[in-house]
C-alpha cells in the first residue's frame, strides 16, 4: 500500500507544483472574494393555503410554494459554495506555505550536504595522511 503512494507522489511534477503554487493561491483568493460577495436571496416564506381557493389560486399557491422551497435551496446551495470557497482558499494557503518551506528545507539540505561532503573530503585526506606516515 505504501509503495502505492510512493510511484503516485513520483508521478506528480513537482516542478510545475512548485511553480503553480502562487497561481493557484491566488486564484483561491479571488474565488473567495466573487464568492463573498454574492448574497444569498432570502427565501420567502411559503404562502398559507386557505380552504376554499379556486384551482387557478391553489395552483398558484402550489407554485409559489414551489419557488420558496427552491429559494431556501438556492440559499442552502450558497452557503455550502462560500463555505467551500474558504476551504479552498485554506488549502491554497497551505499550499504555498508548504512550498515555501520546502524550497527552504532544500536549500538547508543543500548546505548541510555541502558540510558533510567538505567534512568526509577532510577526513579521508586525514586518514591518507596519517597512513602515509
Amino acid at each position: 500500500m505504501a509503495t502505492n503512494w510512493i510511484s503516485a507522489l513520483k508521478l506528480v511534477p513537482w516542478a510545475d507544483v512548485v511553480k503553480n503554487a502562487p497561481f493557484v493561491a491566488d486564484s483561491a483568493k479571488k474565488l473567495w472574494k466573487s464568492v463573498a460577495k454574492e448574497e444569498a436571496a432570502p427565501a420567502q416564506a411559503p404562502v398559507e393555503t386557505v380552504q376554499a381557493l379556486s384551482p387557478e389560486m391553489q395552483a398558484l399557491q402550489e407554485i409559489d410554494s414551489r419557488i420558496a422551497f427552491l429559494e431556501s435551496k438556492v440559499t442552502t446551495l450558497q452557503q455550502e459554495m462560500v463555505s467551500s470557497a474558504e476551504l479552498i482558499t485554506a488549502l491554497a494557503d497551505q499550499n504555498a506555505q508548504l512550498i515555501k518551506t520546502t524550497g527552504e528545507l532544500r536549500s538547508k539540505m543543500r548546505l548541510i550536504i555541502g558540510a558533510v561532503s567538505v567534512f568526509a573530503v577532510g577526513t579521508v585526506i586525514s586518514l591518507v595522511v596519517l597512513f602515509v606516515r
